[in-house]
């Protein structure tokens, strides 16, 4: 009897963990591939969180003559990140997109939505950051089309029930020559978790411009050369005054459904 029941045990076990297939296991699907002066510009994309109403989060990915490009939507966060968009007075080019930059959360009028990505300098010259932004500026219309009509199909739940789902953007907002000054964030877009390039491991709030937004390093990552880079951040942490629990955040998830814990190896201090 006990060993029907250890096998029934792992059995359970096997099932409950195809619910949750993480994004990187699945493989990416093709938006759009876009000839540009310098080479193709490539835009794909993959499901994660399928919901029984049959749809998903969709983590996007963007590559450039094989390169893989940074990406933040500032836009998302209110005026909250807006200083890093900004850090080290890099080379910004508008692509066009009419973009909601109030910092207010508001309701009537129509704004389009897109992601700010970033060429880095080690990688491309000034002037193949200047060409690729004016391919994309010219085919705005192109981008926004494939966003709308291709559809990223994923399983859920055993496998049994399809997923459908399309990147919910109008296309690319910015084209800044310079490295990426975030190299993560983790949360939902009330409180998110962002790691700067340089280790820094702030935890703000990520509130309209109306309302008081509050912030507080909560620790840096340095890297190990046993494998993943390690997290040293603190065991409790104040925010607006409440005291958090740093074990709280590590489930917290970014972009591509990966939590914070999967990502690091997490030493609380």
């Amino acid at each position: 009897m006990k060993r029907i029941r250890f096998l029934s045990i792992m059995a359970a076990v096997s099932i409950l963990s195809l619910f949750a297939i993480p994004a990187y296991a699945r493989p990416f699907q093709l938006i759009l591939s876009l000839a540009c002066p310098d080479g193709d510009f490539v835009v794909d994309a993959r499901p994660y969180d399928g919901n029984e109403a049959g749809g998903s989060q969709v983590e996007r990915r963007y590559r450039y003559r094989g390169t893989e490009l940074a990406f933040i939507n500032y836009e998302n966060y209110y005026h909250n990140l807006n200083s890093y968009l900004h850090q080290g007075d890099p080379t910004i080019y508008h692509l066009g997109l009419e973009l909601d930059t109030s910092g207010e959360s508001r309701t009537g009028g129509v704004y389009q939505t897109g992601d700010t990505i970033y060429l880095p300098p080690d990688r491309f010259s000034s002037i193949e950051a200047e060409r690729i932004a004016t391919c994309l500026a010219k085919n705005q219309d192109v981008i926004h089309n494939a966003f709308k009509s291709k559809t990223i199909h994923g399983r859920t739940f055993l496998g049994l029930m399809k997923t459908r789902a399309n990147v919910a953007l109008s296309g690319i907002a910015r084209v800044v020559f310079a490295d990426a000054p975030i190299v993560a964030i983790y949360g939902d877009f009330l409180r998110i978790i962002v790691v700067e390039r340089g280790g820094r491991v702030v935890l703000l709030t990520t509130l309209v411009t109306s309302a008081p937004a509050d912030s507080a390093v909560w620790g840096h990552v340095v890297p190990s050369k046993r494998g993943k880079a390690v997290l040293r951040a603190q065991r409790r942490i104040m925010l607006e005054g409440k005291v958090l629990e740093g074990i709280h955040l590590l489930v917290e998830k970014n972009a591509r459904g990966a939590r914070l814990q999967d990502d690091f190896t997490v030493e609380l201090e």
